[in-house]
C-alpha cells in the first residue's frame, strides 16, 4: 500500500523489503539523492505505529551516506 502511494505520486522505487524486521522498508529516488522510508504497523486501538528503536541510528548512518 505504501509503495503504491509513492508510485502513484511518480516516485521511482530503488529497493523494497517486505520483512517487518528490516528497516528501512523502502528506498526511493529523491530530488537530491536516495531517500528512505520506514514502514511500521499499528494495531487497534493504537492510533500510530512507533518508529523502530534504532531509528536515530538509522538516520545517522544513512545521512552520512547521503540518504
Amino acid at each position: 500500500m505504501v509503495r503504491d502511494q509513492f508510485a502513484d505520486a511518480g516516485r521511482q522505487l530503488i529497493s523494497l523489503s517486505d520483512n517487518p524486521d528490516v528497516s528501512p522498508s523502502l528506498w526511493l529516488v529523491g530530488d537530491s539523492g536516495p531517500e528512505w522510508v520506514v514502514v511500521a504497523a499499528a494495531r487497534y486501538p493504537a492510533g500510530e505505529a512507533l518508529p523502530p528503536a534504532n531509528f536515530a541510528d538509522l538516520r545517522c548512518a544513512f545521512t552520512a551516506r547521503g540518504g
